[in-house]
């Protein structure tokens, strides 16, 4: 047992310390930790700390952690990225889309590119514009997909709508059958 002298000093070093470490700089670390060692106990019996379940968290959230390093360039600069969804499918599109038509080495720097230009793009207007990137973000948001949208997908040869299938067929059933449905 410490008394005396012995104890307060040790008192305030674990302050000092305390202090030093600044436990709110840690939040989230310590959530994460917490989070983690609550599902290890809980899913134990069904493989949660499998060396195939930790790889298939890492490959879901390495897109999204990707996508939040660029966002956060962006917030520091005091700007924002609206776009950053709409952009990151169509580079992948764009890369699957060579891929398949010709090989890997084409097809990364395909997407990157892609990625790259629209980042470009939007960029220059918004500098050189002096257009808020709140606003050009949202406009190019919608663009891809009304440049590209499922038709892409189609292989050479194949028609736009097959017969049967969209909105049509779809509206052609329901006034066939009447308004009830009999």
């Amino acid at each position: 047992m410490i008394d005396g002298p012995g104890l307060a000093l040790r008192i305030e070093a674990a302050r000092t310390l305390a202090q030093r470490l600044e436990l709110r700089n840690y939040v989230v670390y310590l959530g994460f930790l917490a989070i983690l060692v609550f599902f290890s106990i809980a899913l134990a019996d069904q493989g949660f700390l499998t060396t195939d379940n930790l790889m298939n968290i890492i490959r879901q959230t390495t897109p999204i952690s990707i996508m939040a390093i660029g966002m956060a360039f962006a917030l520091s600069a005091g700007e924002i990225d609206l776009s950053i969804g709409a952009v990151v499918a169509l580079s992948a599109l764009v890369t699957g889309l060579v891929l398949r038509d010709v090989n890997m080495l084409a097809a990364i720097p395909a997407g990157l590119g892609v990625g790259l230009g629209v980042g470009l793009i939007n960029g220059l207007i918004t500098v050189k514009g002096r257009i808020p990137s709140f606003l050009v973000t949202l406009g190019s948001l919608s663009a891809p997909g009304r440049k590209f949208g499922p038709d892409v997908l189609k292989g050479p040869g194949e028609g736009r709508r097959r017969r049967g299938h969209g909105e049509d067929a779809v509206r052609d059933r329901v006034e066939s059958r009447g308004a009830c449905g009999a």
